[in-house]
């Protein structure tokens, strides 16, 4: 659930990266600052869904359960498979 809650980046097509900015889901002002100062070119993204969302299922081995997460940011749902 934590790594599905993540801001996201990605790589832009004509170099640098696009790094999400948005209140709530975003990465700090800080963070972004400080990929800057690494000499990487950045451009914020200040919208909700701007790239990257996912829903997934994980089988946990110790619990013998299936967990469901659904991406924070966007719509949608994830739901584990239940035992018969």
């Amino acid at each position: 659930a934590e790594a599905v809650a993540a801001p996201r980046i990605a790589s832009g097509r004509s170099g640098g990266f696009s790094m999400e900015t948005h209140v709530g889901a975003g990465w700090h002002p800080n963070v972004v600052e400080g990929v800057r100062a690494l000499g990487l070119e950045i451009r914020e993204v200040a919208r909700t869904g701007a790239f990257g969302r996912i829903h997934g299922i994980h089988y946990n081995a110790v619990t013998g359960q299936w967990e469901g997460v659904a991406d924070p940011d966007w719509e949608g749902s994830a739901l584990g498979a239940r035992r018969r």
